[in-house]
Protein backbone atom coordinates (compact mmCIF):
# COMPACT_ATOMS: atom_id res chain seq x y z
CA UNK A 1 0.00 0.00 0.00
CA UNK A 2 1.67 3.29 -0.81
CA UNK A 3 0.95 6.39 0.65
CA UNK A 4 -1.23 8.94 -0.87
CA UNK A 5 -1.16 12.90 0.02
CA UNK A 6 -4.10 14.28 -0.70
CA UNK A 7 -4.00 18.03 -2.20
CA UNK A 8 -6.20 20.72 -1.51
CA UNK A 9 -5.83 22.57 -4.83
CA UNK A 10 -8.71 25.03 -4.90
CA UNK A 11 -9.66 28.39 -3.50
CA UNK A 12 -12.49 27.99 -2.12
CA UNK A 13 -14.51 31.39 -0.48
CA UNK A 14 -14.96 29.39 2.76
CA UNK A 15 -12.49 27.27 4.40
CA UNK A 16 -12.93 24.10 3.47
CA UNK A 17 -13.54 21.05 5.87
CA UNK A 18 -11.25 17.57 4.85
CA UNK A 19 -12.50 14.30 6.85
CA UNK A 20 -9.14 12.03 7.40
CA UNK A 21 -9.61 8.52 7.55
CA UNK A 22 -7.33 6.13 9.38
CA UNK A 23 -4.40 4.87 7.88
CA UNK A 24 -4.10 8.42 5.93
CA UNK A 25 -1.79 11.83 5.68
CA UNK A 26 -3.00 14.93 4.49
CA UNK A 27 -0.39 17.63 3.49
CA UNK A 28 -2.87 20.94 2.29
CA UNK A 29 -1.07 23.72 0.22
CA UNK A 30 -3.66 26.04 0.84
CA UNK A 31 -5.87 26.42 3.82
CA UNK A 32 -8.52 23.79 5.00
CA UNK A 33 -9.82 22.14 8.44
CA UNK A 34 -8.15 18.51 8.78
CA UNK A 35 -11.27 16.42 11.12
CA UNK A 36 -10.53 13.42 12.44
CA UNK A 37 -11.87 11.13 15.00
CA UNK A 38 -9.70 9.11 17.48
CA UNK A 39 -9.66 6.42 19.81
CA UNK A 40 -6.35 3.85 20.36
CA UNK A 41 -5.12 5.75 17.29
CA UNK A 42 -2.62 8.82 17.08
CA UNK A 43 -2.59 12.26 14.83
CA UNK A 44 0.46 13.71 14.60
CA UNK A 45 0.25 17.31 13.19
CA UNK A 46 3.47 18.95 11.29
CA UNK A 47 2.73 23.00 10.62
CA UNK A 48 6.53 24.73 8.71
CA UNK A 49 5.76 28.19 10.28
CA UNK A 50 7.61 29.87 7.20
CA UNK A 51 5.45 28.26 4.68
CA UNK A 52 2.64 28.01 6.82
CA UNK A 53 1.78 24.39 5.90
CA UNK A 54 0.45 22.04 7.37
CA UNK A 55 0.35 18.30 7.50
CA UNK A 56 -1.72 15.68 9.30
CA UNK A 57 -1.58 11.48 9.77
CA UNK A 58 -4.24 9.18 11.48
CA UNK A 59 -1.63 6.04 12.71
CA UNK A 60 -3.78 2.86 13.34
CA UNK A 61 -0.39 0.67 15.09
CA UNK A 62 3.29 1.67 16.45
CA UNK A 63 5.63 0.17 14.36
CA UNK A 64 6.31 -1.19 10.48
CA UNK A 65 7.73 -4.27 10.55
CA UNK A 66 8.48 -4.30 6.53
CA UNK A 67 11.96 -4.65 5.18
CA UNK A 68 11.68 -2.07 2.86
CA UNK A 69 11.54 0.19 5.69
CA UNK A 70 12.37 3.18 6.44
CA UNK A 71 13.76 3.78 2.49
CA UNK A 72 10.75 2.87 0.55
CA UNK A 73 7.86 1.49 3.25
CA UNK A 74 4.82 0.20 1.15
CA UNK A 75 2.80 -0.31 4.15
CA UNK A 76 1.11 3.15 3.81
CA UNK A 77 0.45 5.36 6.82
CA UNK A 78 -0.97 2.78 8.76
CA UNK A 79 2.17 2.67 11.03
CA UNK A 80 2.82 5.62 13.02
CA UNK A 81 6.58 5.57 13.10
CA UNK A 82 6.16 5.67 9.21
CA UNK A 83 3.56 8.28 9.10
CA UNK A 84 5.98 10.40 10.91
CA UNK A 85 9.30 9.78 8.39
CA UNK A 86 6.79 10.25 5.47
CA UNK A 87 5.34 13.66 6.51
CA UNK A 88 8.67 15.54 7.51
CA UNK A 89 9.83 14.05 3.56
CA UNK A 90 6.99 15.59 2.45
CA UNK A 91 6.94 18.89 4.16
CA UNK A 92 11.43 19.07 3.30
CA UNK A 93 9.93 18.03 -0.61
CA UNK A 94 7.89 21.75 -0.14
CA UNK A 95 10.86 23.67 1.29
CA UNK A 96 10.48 23.07 4.51
CA UNK A 97 13.37 23.22 7.74
CA UNK A 98 13.47 21.33 10.67
CA UNK A 99 13.98 23.68 13.07
CA UNK A 100 10.59 25.53 12.08
CA UNK A 101 8.51 22.85 12.04
CA UNK A 102 6.18 22.82 14.88
CA UNK A 103 4.68 19.15 15.85
CA UNK A 104 1.76 18.18 17.92
CA UNK A 105 0.23 14.59 18.94
CA UNK A 106 -3.05 13.51 20.23
CA UNK A 107 -4.68 10.20 20.42
CA UNK A 108 -3.39 6.98 22.33
CA UNK A 109 -6.43 6.22 24.32
CA UNK A 110 -6.66 3.18 26.01
CA UNK A 111 -10.12 2.43 24.89
CA UNK A 112 -10.33 -1.17 26.40
CA UNK A 113 -9.30 -2.25 29.91
CA UNK A 114 -6.55 -4.86 30.18
CA UNK A 115 -8.78 -8.78 30.81
CA UNK A 116 -7.15 -11.52 32.65
CA UNK A 117 -4.43 -9.70 34.25
CA UNK A 118 -2.65 -9.38 31.05
CA UNK A 119 -0.07 -6.43 31.00
CA UNK A 120 -1.00 -3.04 29.87
CA UNK A 121 2.22 -2.67 28.14
CA UNK A 122 0.03 -4.39 25.38
CA UNK A 123 -1.94 -2.01 25.14
CA UNK A 124 -2.15 0.04 21.74
CA UNK A 125 -2.68 3.38 22.48
CA UNK A 126 0.05 3.19 24.94
CA UNK A 127 1.89 1.28 22.06
CA UNK A 128 0.91 4.30 19.64
CA UNK A 129 1.82 7.17 22.47
CA UNK A 130 5.34 5.63 22.96
CA UNK A 131 5.97 4.88 18.89
CA UNK A 132 5.02 8.85 18.05
CA UNK A 133 7.06 10.49 20.81
CA UNK A 134 10.14 8.57 20.00
CA UNK A 135 9.91 8.91 16.07
CA UNK A 136 9.45 12.53 17.02
CA UNK A 137 12.59 12.70 19.08
CA UNK A 138 14.52 10.45 16.66
CA UNK A 139 14.33 13.02 13.88
CA UNK A 140 14.91 15.61 16.31
CA UNK A 141 12.13 17.57 16.36
CA UNK A 142 10.39 19.76 19.21
CA UNK A 143 6.92 18.66 20.47
CA UNK A 144 4.83 21.88 20.96
CA UNK A 145 1.99 20.36 22.05
CA UNK A 146 -0.37 17.15 23.29
CA UNK A 147 -3.12 15.37 24.64
CA UNK A 148 -2.64 11.77 24.74
CA UNK A 149 -3.76 8.76 26.78
CA UNK A 150 -6.46 8.62 29.20
CA UNK A 151 -9.71 6.40 28.23
CA UNK A 152 -11.37 8.38 26.17
CA UNK A 153 -11.76 9.46 22.39
CA UNK A 154 -10.73 12.70 20.89
CA UNK A 155 -12.14 14.64 17.63
CA UNK A 156 -9.70 17.13 16.65
CA UNK A 157 -9.91 20.19 14.32
CA UNK A 158 -6.55 20.79 12.39
CA UNK A 159 -5.86 24.98 10.51
CA UNK A 160 -3.66 23.45 8.01
CA UNK A 161 -2.56 27.62 7.34
CA UNK A 162 -2.07 28.35 10.89
CA UNK A 163 -1.42 25.01 12.90
CA UNK A 164 -3.79 25.44 15.52
CA UNK A 165 -5.57 22.50 16.67
CA UNK A 166 -9.16 22.39 18.74
CA UNK A 167 -10.09 19.49 20.38
CA UNK A 168 -13.04 18.35 22.20
CA UNK A 169 -12.99 15.03 24.07
CA UNK A 170 -15.35 12.16 24.01
CA UNK A 171 -15.43 10.34 27.71
CA UNK A 172 -13.60 10.46 30.84
CA UNK A 173 -10.29 9.44 31.91
CA UNK A 174 -6.94 11.02 32.86
CA UNK A 175 -4.63 12.02 30.34
CA UNK A 176 -0.80 12.20 30.31
CA UNK A 177 2.33 13.24 28.38
CA UNK A 178 4.82 12.47 26.21
CA UNK A 179 7.02 13.10 29.37
CA UNK A 180 7.40 9.48 30.55
CA UNK A 181 8.84 8.19 26.77
CA UNK A 182 11.32 11.06 25.70
CA UNK A 183 14.78 11.27 26.93
CA UNK A 184 14.76 15.19 26.77
CA UNK A 185 11.75 17.29 27.11
CA UNK A 186 11.10 19.74 24.46
CA UNK A 187 10.98 23.78 25.95
CA UNK A 188 7.53 25.60 25.40
CA UNK A 189 4.85 23.41 25.52
CA UNK A 190 1.68 24.80 24.25
CA UNK A 191 -1.84 24.04 25.94
CA UNK A 192 -4.47 22.66 23.27
CA UNK A 193 -7.62 25.02 22.85
CA UNK A 194 -10.77 22.53 24.00
CA UNK A 195 -13.72 22.95 22.37
CA UNK A 196 -17.17 23.48 23.71
CA UNK A 197 -19.11 23.27 21.63
CA UNK A 198 -20.49 19.86 20.62
CA UNK A 199 -21.89 20.68 17.26
CA UNK A 200 -18.01 19.41 16.09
Amino acid sequence: MKVTFMMMKSVCPRIPIVHLGPGNIYLAERPCIVTTVLGSCISVTMFAIRLQLGIICHGLLPTCNESSCPTNCTAGARYVDCSVLQMLKALYRMGARRPEIKVKIFGGAEMLRPVNGSNDSINVGRQNIISACRAIERHGLNLSASDIGGNWGRKILFYTHTGDVFLRRIGNGPKTSCGPYLRRRSPGHENVAQGRDASW
